[in-house]
């Protein structure tokens, strides 16, 4: 293991990612109507995080943060979210300007957002899975060379899993039990 994957397992792991969530903390997963992608956001307090992906080539692997608002861009500049949160969380995803609605049930820890970073050869790997129950997930790892972006299908997860092999790089995984830092 590199220096720099340390590092990013190290942040990761200290960023409120763990098996024990806050009361405070909401999670919610659910489809996005009209596309193939599912959708995570978690509510810590007035920190907000989102996650949509579509687990293909290249596809859908947008990543949201903010507080004290619930409108944000992606950190690719890609996408865009709008979010409400009461008993379920509803929004709009907004993907090359369609504007696509969801409705995302509360996620018990076990299911909802699988999140891990690695490093390999210079490469920073990121994987997100969304897992909605025992039979529906969607995923993807993202690999970051430079400033070029490249997006896979991630294999397939069971709940509780901590970690995911893509490329012969065992990436760690947690389930994103609170806010986490991008």
């Amino acid at each position: 293991m590199t220096r720099y994957s340390l590092l990013l397992i190290l942040a990761l792991q200290a960023c409120g990612t763990s098996d024990d969530a806050p009361a405070s903390v909401q999670r919610f997963a659910g489809p996005v109507d009209g596309t193939t992608s599912l959708v995570f956001v978690l509510l810590d307090g007035d920190h907000l995080n989102v996650y949509a992906c579509n687990g293909e080539v290249d596809g859908v692997f947008e990543w949201f943060a903010a507080t004290g608002d619930t409108s944000v861009t992606s950190d690719s500049g890609n996408a865009s979210v709008d979010v409400d949160i009461g008993d379920e969380a509803t929004g709009t995803l907004t993907l090359d300007g369609t504007a696509h609605p969801f409705t995302a049930a509360p996620s018990a820890l076990g299911f909802g957002l699988y999140r891990g970073v690695a490093a390999e050869n210079g490469d920073a790997l990121e994987a997100g899975v969304i897992l909605l129950d025992g039979t529906e997930q969607k995923g993807g790892v993202g690999a970051r060379s430079s400033s070029t972006l490249t997006v896979s299908p991630s294999p397939a997860i069971t709940t509780g899993q901590t970690s995911l092999l893509f490329n012969n790089v065992n990436i760690p995984l947690v389930n994103a039990a609170s806010m986490y830092l991008r």
